[in-house]
């Protein structure tokens, strides 16, 4: 199998200006200076607004509801700079509200022919997961579709648990496929924003943790795929 890291991105669900974002502001108030910046969206719309630097391959975009900042070509996830520039936009707007936080994973699995039967054995299996991941409950949505010869195929998988530590961190992992190649979509989130808004550094401060999460969690998956 082989497995490709496409993008990491920041995500906050809150209420927020797409006006706002210039690269003027985010060189001249939050001090992020990206060189130029390139207005992808509809700039002159108030419903949301892009802007790409290029050469950072770094995109910010924002909606009334939506701040993301993502980040492709990466070569280490260490060097994700979301989660720092987040924390800065955010300061810059203390008052906006906020309910949700998280940092997504995006990646492509493609299937070699010898592992087809087993990764589709596996997705067929939901028991695996609670082996996988040491979880005592799971919510699990699919779009399965059943043919005459009994064979099971998932076209969509999402599952949605909690890592149980001293916050309950939500971890979701959404599985589309395409012929043999696989989109794999891995969430964090800030446990319980909604209540406390400084859990918020889970993300902005917590790159290193949260990368650890992540390949412990992309490690255990891959493990149940391989049927190993």
């Amino acid at each position: 199998m082989d497995v490709k890291l496409n993008f990491v991105s920041t995500v906050v669900i809150g209420r927020f200006n797409p006006g706002i974002l210039t690269t003027e502001f985010l060189k001249h108030e939050c001090g992020i200076d990206l060189g130029e910046g390139s207005i992808i969206g509809p700039g002159d719309l108030p419903v949301y607004k892009e802007i790409l630097f290029k050469e950072k391959s770094i995109s910010f975009r924002v909606d009334l509801e939506r701040l993301v900042i993502k980040e492709d070509k990466i070569t280490e996830l260490m060097k994700f700079l979301g989660p720092q520039f987040l924390l800065i936009y955010l300061e810059k707007l203390p008052h906006t509200p906020v309910f949700a936080c998280g940092m997504n994973f995006n990646l492509t699995l493609e299937l070699k022919e010898q592992e087809k039967k087993a990764f589709g054995e596996f997705l067929t299996d939901d028991r695996h997961l609670f082996n996988l991941f040491k979880i005592d409950d799971f919510r699990l949505e699919t779009d399965r579709k059943y043919n005459k010869s009994g064979s099971v195929l998932n076209s969509l998988w999402n599952i949605t648990f909690a890592i149980k530590e001293e916050l309950n961190h939500t971890i979701r992992i959404r599985l589309a496929k395409s012929d043999n190649i696989y989109e794999l979509n891995h969430n964090i989130e800030a446990p319980n924003l909604k209540e406390n808004r400084e859990n918020i550094k889970f993300i902005t401060e917590g790159l290193d943790q949260n990368i650890k999460y992540n390949k412990d969690i992309m490690d255990k998956f891959l493990k149940g795929v391989k049927n190993e």
